[in-house]
């Protein structure tokens, strides 16, 4: 076989070293370097070890992200995204401009729905959260705003949020709901 002197496996220990100093953080990444070359293995931990201790008893995960989307979150990865990805169970994730206050028990849990099944999965998580927590549950669907006069078609889609929002209220259990523009 092929064998490297020491120059070309410092050359290549320097180059590995470069590379790795410019992967995502969550990554972890073993090399084995010998007179044959290298043997290079990442692993991505972090996300699955949370999701992993999640799993223990069904907790529910509470994160904080960066709120870096876009190309940030392309080129920096996201451990916070990739549990949302991945995670079969509820995920809260505080912003950067997240305030600690204490919790009101007269406070509200609001569930944004979009008219679609899935974002309609939220709801039983929501009403549980409400009952166990003592608080209002708050069903909002956001509509596109109309500046001027409302023609009829806006007005007549107002009506059918409405009656969607209100269906949803009644299946968990007569929430509060609004549409919001």
């Amino acid at each position: 076989g092929v064998t490297y002197s020491e120059d070309e496996r410092d050359d290549l220990s320097n180059a590995l070293n470069e590379l790795i100093t410019t992967l995502r953080r969550d990554l972890v990444v073993d090399v084995i370097l010998d007179v044959l070359g290298a043997a290079v293995t990442v692993h991505a931990y972090v996300a699955g070890a949370i999701l992993d201790e999640a799993d223990v008893d069904g907790a529910v995960v509470c994160m904080a992200s960066h709120g870096r989307g876009g190309l940030g979150a392309a080129l920096l990865g996201s451990i916070t995204e990739e549990v949302l990805r991945k995670s079969p169970r509820p995920v809260l994730v505080v912003g950067p401009k997240f305030e600690a206050r204490p919790w009101r028990p007269d406070g509200r849990i609001v569930a944004s729905v979009d008219g679609s099944a899935f974002s309609e999965q939220a709801i039983p998580v929501a009403e549980e959260w409400s009952t166990t927590l003592g608080s209002q549950l708050w069903l909002v669907q956001v509509a596109a705003p109309f500046f001027g006069s409302m023609p009829d078609a806006v007005v007549g889609g107002d009506v059918n949020e409405f009656a969607y929002l209100k269906h949803l209220s009644e299946r968990a259990g007569n929430a509060n709901f609004d549409v919001l523009h």
